[in-house]
């Protein structure tokens, strides 16, 4: 079987380069787009002007409807770790998938609680970046709808994700 490599891109507001990485494609529908980071792998953040090696692989969930993705990343002890940003609505772009990344994270630390990070960011982007009000609104919003998601453990945070862990991803 050919395996697909799909590119990710994520950008600021207004287009900016902000950073991206390969991947390769597990599953693709209408509805999200399923990718595996390998172990390894570079990321190159523009916005930093620095490359990154990613130490452990990834299972990246990537809602083509929804204003956030996922990534889980595997330790090599077997834990998982989440990282979620909250961004406008992924784009297939033909062979490649590009999202405006708008700051606000929800991550979870191995053994550790969902905890909203980077609003602070988002604040100082809001003016840098002149986010008009209506998405200011849109992705607070948003921020409270994946909260609401994890808790009531609704998909893709329903088990759905850590069953594709152990399907696809290894130390």
């Amino acid at each position: 079987m050919l395996l697909q490599t799909i590119p990710i891109q994520a950008r600021k507001y207004g287009g900016i380069p902000h950073y991206e990485w390969e991947t390769t494609l597990i599953e693709a529908t209408g509805e999200y787009v399923l990718v595996k980071g390998e172990r390894l792998r570079k990321l190159v953040h523009h916005s930093k002007g620095k490359t990154f090696i990613v130490d452990n692989p990834t299972l990246e969930f990537l809602p083509l409807n929804q204003w956030f993705t996922a990534s889980v990343q595997l330790h090599p002890n077997g834990a998982l770790s989440y990282y979620c940003n909250i961004c406008m609505p992924p784009a297939d772009k033909n062979g490649f998938i590009e999202f405006i990344d708008l700051d606000i994270d929800i991550i979870k630390q191995p053994g550790g609680d969902w905890e909203v990070v980077d609003e602070d960011e988002f604040r100082e982007h809001a003016i840098k970046f002149g986010y008009p009000a209506e998405l200011i609104a849109r992705t607070e919003s948003e921020r409270d709808l994946l909260l609401r998601l994890i808790k009531e453990r609704n998909f893709p945070f329903d088990g759905w994700l850590e069953a594709k862990v152990q399907e696809f991803l290894s130390v």
